[in-house]
């Protein structure tokens, strides 16, 4: 789901003229981000 996320985002910067490297770099905190609340809720639930 997240490497999804990423490749979709990263097509969608990639349109808009950014730079492989940057468009990665703009990604990369939001995906981090969203991948420990999904791991946190999803793979982690200790309930």
């Amino acid at each position: 789901m997240i490497y999804l996320l990423n490749i979709v985002g990263m097509e969608m910067l990639l349109q808009s003229e950014f730079t492989p490297y940057v468009a990665g770099a703009i990604l990369i905190v939001p995906m981090a981000i969203l991948s420990f609340i999904l791991q946190k809720r999803l793979v982690f639930n200790h309930d």
